[in-house]
């Protein structure tokens, strides 16, 4: 199992994350989509739409993905399953939206910014990939202070 922010580029090819999501329709029918990406290349495949999920009809739509793939289903070690990961990436991602991710209607701040501390402009900015870069957080480093050549004694001759 690979352990959300530990995420290396070299393992995101191997990599897919599966997820559910619900629509409310206008004659208030909740239905269910399940769908799947590709870490690596963000491509999404939308699986199937039911009002009823079941395991039967998820491990169908996995059968399908699977010879949808055909050659390159070899590629994919992880499909990140269960509660547990679910847990961990969601306690991730509350980490990353109030510690981290800048918001506009707060001033580009995040929620658990001291409003006390002004931020200063940064002559670095360094990107780190949240869940296997599904997130990405932003970092100011200070400004480097300017190289000098360093001196070398000259010999006398």
């Amino acid at each position: 199992m690979v352990t959300p922010g530990k995420t290396t580029a070299s393992q995101a090819h191997t990599l897919l994350a599966c997820d559910f999501m619900h629509v409310d329709t206008v004659f208030l029918r909740r239905l269910y989509v399940f769908f799947v990406m590709e870490i690596a290349t963000r491509r999404v495949h939308v699986l199937g739409v039911t009002a009823r999920p079941t395991g039967a009809w998820v491990t169908q739509l996995a059968r399908n993905l699977l010879m949808d793939l055909e050659e390159r289903a070899g590629c994919f070690r992880f499909l990140i399953t269960g509660e547990r990961h679910l847990r961990a990436v969601l306690t991730t991602y509350a980490k990353h939206y109030n510690a981290r991710r800048a918001h506009r209607s707060l001033n580009l701040r995040a929620p658990d910014d001291d409003p006390h501390i002004l931020p200063l402009p940064a002559a670095t900015v360094r990107r780190q990939q949240i869940l296997g870069g599904l997130l990405n957080e932003y970092h100011t480093l200070p400004p480097r202070p300017p190289r000098h050549p360093q001196e070398t004694p000259s010999s006398a001759a």
